[in-house]
């Protein structure tokens, strides 16, 4: 009933309390704190996480079910003692029962990910019955297979998979999942392409990576989720023939359903459908009823969405029903010059253009160009291309959002590289610098901490001296589990000299100084953050907190001390 996670990672476990349909809890000690999964009938419902993270309001800000104005109105006005956060949205009809669901489960998820990163740790059961993990008597329960999977994906690098895959060197793999079970592990477009070559026949694992032509990462995490999950049939690989790339044919980025459906003869998709249909989050549907996929409906009304005006001047692929023949050679000339323009002529904005008018391009740039739309346009073969485009309009954004940097940036153009070519390179390498902290800070709102810590490192190797780089590094580093919060404070304190009016290091410092229980400072830092940044409303909500807390404290001990009998 206990153990450690360098003996049983977490997806074992995972995998053999699912299978065993228990209601647990699982506790998992680390330097960080402590960890709970809380399971019922074998799936997770609800973690707790030291510290706080992936707060409730925070979600369904993200999801674009709260606004941001309604998102900072709640925190303004928390809700009543005894009345959860959730609760009081649902009272206020801020949301629907069917959206606090979809939020309630992705935080669960979110939480889930965030342990995919602990590399040790001790662990232990404890089995019975708890009140976890429950929405009007609904359970939130999440598939254990596509936790695994999407952790395993996003935290454990290639060289750790590459060591969980020792066993089945010298094997030939086949998967046998039907599609619905595959769906369950919410695959999208290129992972489908490698489920469906382990579905035709037995494989080597190096073959299968070069069949399905992807990085090795990826198809490796498929695979260990598939084996540590019972959803292959191993062999010998000198019992069964394999398949190979050069006498397999694998299906190609931009595959149709009748591609798929010639390789596998399982999907039958309905009349007029061309490619294979998609969630919102870019994951295959899972098909129902007579084996039919089905598109899913929109999780809330369109008039519930947030509308994005489109800013003058800006023209898209958007406007309207895309002909896609367009579309395409758009797309191939934006990336033939995206690399050679400045940062305002990627998002197709003037000089002059306000902090709002960079907010509004950017959101009709990024809905115009995101990777994820061309599946539904039968435009995957152009996704380097569009990749390229979406990393610079994200550069542009982080830059010419903030007003500083966009007044720094716009100095730089159109000067002369032989007035001051030292000037101008040490520019470009603080610019380079910058773009990588808003790659990170990306990837940071993913969960994909190693990703973000990659972009984070980058930035502070470019640009030592800012503080805010060596903050958001430090911050990736504890998400992690690469460092404790005890010693992160020096760093974030050595952020704060290097960059005063950095109001993320102030806020990170005050998260530490809370889990010392060093109330009274955290709450300075929190202010500081918050004065420095208004926007900043994660500092805001911690201010709330500790004053209800506080004053909660103060209201109970005042009430009991009248049913204190005096000392004599």
């Amino acid at each position: 009933m206990n153990g450690n996670l360098a003996d049983d990672p977490l997806p074992t476990l995972l995998h053999q309390l699912f299978a065993g349909k228990a209601t647990w809890v699982l506790h998992i000690q680390n330097r960080a704190g402590r960890h709970d999964i809380f399971l019922r009938g074998g799936y997770p419902v609800a973690v707790n996480l030291p510290g706080s993270a992936e707060l409730l309001g925070k979600v369904l800000f993200e999801m674009g079910i709260l606004d941001e104005a309604t998102y900072k109105k709640t925190l303004a006005e928390p809700p009543p003692p005894g009345q959860r956060y959730g609760d009081m949205l649902l009272a206020k009809r801020l949301c629907t029962e069917d959206q606090m669901r979809l939020a309630l489960k992705a935080q669960v998820r979110r939480k889930l990910h965030r342990l995919f990163f602990l590399n040790d740790g001790t662990y232990e059961f404890a089995e019975g019955e708890h009140d976890q993990g429950l929405q009007k008597a609904e359970s939130l329960r999440i598939h254990p297979a596509r936790a695994i999977y999407h952790g395993v994906r996003s935290a454990w690098n290639a060289e750790r998979l590459k060591g969980a895959l020792f066993l089945l060197d010298g094997k030939a793999i086949k998967c046998t999942l039907d599609n619905e079970g595959i769906a369950r592990y919410g695959v999208g477009p290129d992972d489908g392409r490698v489920a469906e070559l382990l579905r035709k026949g037995y494989w080597a694992i190096g073959d299968l990576v070069e069949a399905a032509a992807l990085p090795p990462q990826p198809v490796h995490a498929l695979v260990y989720a598939l084996y540590i999950t019972d959803g292959l049939d191993i062999k010998s690989a000198a019992e069964v023939p394999r398949l190979r790339k050069r006498v397999d044919t694998p299906l190609p980025p931009n595959a149709t359903a009748a591609t798929a459906e010639s390789l596998s003869g399982a999907h039958k998709m309905p009349s007029g459908v061309t490619s294979l249909p998609l969630e919102p989050s870019g994951t295959y549907k899972i098909p129902t009823g007579s084996g039919a996929f089905k598109f899913p409906s929109p999780p809330h009304s369109s008039s519930q969405r947030v509308k994005v005006p489109t800013p003058p001047g800006v023209t898209g692929l958007d406007q309207g029903a895309p002909d896609i023949d367009s579309v395409r050679e758009q797309l191939i000339a934006k990336a033939t010059v995206v690399e050679t323009q400045n940062l305002f002529e990627v998002l197709e904005i003037p000089l002059t253009a306000t902090k709002e008018e960079v907010k509004q391009a950017y959101f009709v740039a990024a809905k115009r160009y995101h990777p994820d739309r061309l599946v539904s346009m039968g435009l995957e073969s152009l996704r380097t291309e569009v990749e390229k485009i979406f990393r610079r309009v994200s550069e542009a954004y982080g830059t010419l959002f903030d007003d500083a940097r966009r007044n720094e940036y716009k100095q730089t153009l159109g000067k002369p590289k032989e007035d001051d070519a030292a000037a101008h390179a040490k520019a470009m390498k603080m610019l380079e610098a910058d773009m990588a902290l808003r790659r990170g800070e990306v990837l940071l709102k993913k969960n994909d901490f190693l990703g973000a810590i990659r972009e984070f490192e980058s930035a502070v190797n470019l640009d030592p001296q800012n503080g805010e780089h060596l903050a958001y590094l430090t911050w990736a580093r504890v998400c992690a589990n690469q460092t404790s919060y005890a010693d992160a404070k020096g760093l974030f304190n050595q952020s704060v000299k290097l960059s005063p009016r950095c109001a993320q290091a102030y806020y990170y410092l005050g998260v530490c100084l809370k889990e010392e229980k060093d109330v009274d400072r955290a709450y300075g830092m929190f202010k500081k953050a918050h004065e420095l940044n208004s926007r900043l409303l994660d500092a805001e909500r911690e201010m709330r907190v500790i004053n209800m807390r506080k004053e909660k404290e103060k209201s109970s001990g005042g009430f009991f001390d009248r049913f204190r009998k005096p000392h004599k």
